[in-house]
């Protein structure tokens, strides 16, 4: 399975919001699921946080940024 890093955009309360989620594939061609809450970087040095941050980044300027409806 592979997965990589996504913009979410929501609206609470009339507001946007935006955040970052993991989405997971099976293969190339289909998501197999997302995570329900946003996700945070770290690391275990400074320098693993950074290449994390870095990683999120180019994912978030790579893939679209999913749309998400206001729950009523």
């Amino acid at each position: 399975m592979i997965h990589h890093y996504q913009a979410r955009r929501r609206t609470q309360n009339g507001q946007p919001y935006y955040d970052v989620i993991e989405v997971y594939r099976k293969s190339i061609y289909g998501a197999a699921g997302q995570t329900v809450d946003g996700v945070l970087a770290g690391g275990e040095t400074k320098a693993e946080l950074i290449a994390d941050l870095e990683r999120m980044l180019a994912d978030v300027k790579r893939y679209r940024t999913i749309v998400e409806q206001e729950q009523l």
